[in-house]
């Protein structure tokens, strides 16, 4: 904890190249996840949820899919109505810089690019408002 969280350029959903710069001053819940994984796809509503709670308070959800092609990762958002930013790691470039082991794997980052809490395993609503009301708290 405490640490400032790695950088990454991985290619987004929406054909752009994103990076962990492009958020700075921004509170950020990073969640590495894949369709293989099935408390990565019951988690995925609550994520949901709260990008759309907090997203005006300058909270930006980015979920970054580790290892699938694009189609898989493009079937399943339109199956799921995912609206949060959805990056591709297929290499598992960024899953190798965050350290990153057994999924679903979350890191909340203040604003400031520091990581203040990371959740290993599926979050639910609540435990997920309270980290994310707590980076807010703490600009």
């Amino acid at each position: 904890m405490g640490q400032k969280a790695a950088d990454f350029e991985l290619l987004g959903m929406d054909g752009k190249v994103h990076t962990m710069s492009e958020y700075e001053g921004k509170a950020r819940v990073i969640n590495f996840w894949g369709t293989y994984c099935p408390p990565c796809v019951r988690e995925m509503p609550a994520l949901q949820a709260q990008w759309e709670k907090w997203s005006s308070q300058g909270v930006e959800i980015i979920g970054i899919n580790v290892g699938e092609n694009k189609m898989t990762v493009e079937n399943f958002v339109a199956q799921t109505g995912v609206q949060f930013p959805i990056l591709m790691d297929p290499k598992r470039d960024a899953v190798a810089s965050f350290g990153v082991g057994p999924m679903p794997t979350t890191f909340f980052v203040s604003a400031s690019g520091k990581i203040d809490h990371i959740r290993i395993g599926e979050l639910d609503l609540n435990t997920l408002d309270k980290q994310i009301e707590q980076l807010v708290n703490a600009k």
